[in-house]
């Protein structure tokens, strides 16, 4: 399988599509100042996830070597984190470069599909590539009264105040929480 992206150049006037990505399904897409594009993707099966980068806005693209990212077989969600100028940066974070976060279900994607233990993941990006550097779990605190490692789809957000929010299924089928957090936390 492979997917394809509509994109468009001009504000959303007019509609293109692209080369197919070669990433399966439920994808997520990061763009950099500079026009790069990151597409990751959901697995098929067990494995790690599947990523093409763009170098010209969309129209077509480079398949890499899966990320990194362990995760079971899920819709994950990625988000390109504002200059620093905008988002304080906690020590250790170099502020000339550019990060990504990522929030999934982790699982254990060699041996189960089982959609729990939601991360929240720090990535620095180098060129075309992305280096995860660290990890944190999110704890649902007995919020849905019931399996309390549940953890599916998700999405992340740039908060107004520097913080950054995560929408994600905590319960199968329809119980939904909102949480926020900062750079310092992660």
């Amino acid at each position: 399988k492979e997917t394809y992206v509509v994109y468009s150049d001009d504000g959303g006037y007019t509609w293109k599509r692209s080369e197919a990505s070669h990433n399966i399904d439920e994808t997520q897409l990061i763009e950099a100042e500079d026009g790069t594009v990151f597409c990751f993707g959901r697995q098929k099966k067990l494995t790690k996830t599947p990523f093409s980068v763009s170098f010209d806005g969309g129209e077509t693209w480079e398949k890499k070597k899966p990320t990194h990212l362990s995760a079971v077989r899920c819709q994950k969600s990625f988000l390109l984190l504002p200059p620093h100028s905008e988002v304080p940066y906690p020590d250790g974070m170099d502020k000339s470069k550019r990060y990504v976060v990522a929030s999934c279900p982790s699982g254990n994607y060699q041996t189960q599909s089982v959609r729990r233990g939601g991360v929240v993941t720090l990535g620095e990006i180098n060129g075309a590539e992305i280096k995860w550097l660290k990890q944190q779990k999110i704890i649902t605190d007995g919020v849905t009264g019931k399996d309390e490692n549940f953890y599916a789809y998700s999405s992340l957000t740039n908060m107004k105040n520097g913080e950054i929010g995560i929408l994600y299924e905590a319960c199968p089928a329809g119980f939904i929480l909102f949480r926020t957090f900062t750079l310092d936390w992660l």
